[in-house]
């Protein structure tokens, strides 16, 4: 295995990300948890399918020769709603969450 350059853009993540991007259906889903995988999942199918953004939940834990390295620009231990950069898809989450998305790189395992 090696390691492989990502180049992203990220927003540190909040709770009310989900009601500002998606239709969030409490019924269907229950109350969104961001530590609950398959909420995740959901969130980035909805994402994609009502804006057509290519994003992920993604928090960095450092672990001493763990699958990610050289994080720069982000923190570790902190969650982020994450983008490739230089996808197009930076401005529509800019807009709707109105915050700034910030630049980071790191190596995954992969």
């Amino acid at each position: 295995m090696q390691f492989y350059p990502k180049s992203v853009m990220g927003a540190e993540w909040h709770d009310d990300f989900v009601h500002r991007l998606v239709e969030w259906d409490e019924e269907e889903y229950g109350e969104f948890d961001v530590s609950d995988w398959s909420h995740r999942e959901t969130f980035q199918e909805l994402l994609y399918d009502n804006h057509g953004v290519d994003a992920s939940i993604q928090e960095f834990e450092w672990v001493k020769g763990g699958y990610v390295q050289g994080l720069t620009g982000l923190n570790w231990d902190t969650t982020y709603l994450i983008v490739e950069r230089d996808q197009g898809y930076e401005d529509v989450l800019q807009e709707k969450l109105n915050v700034e998305l910030e630049p980071g790189s790191y190596s995954e395992l992969g």
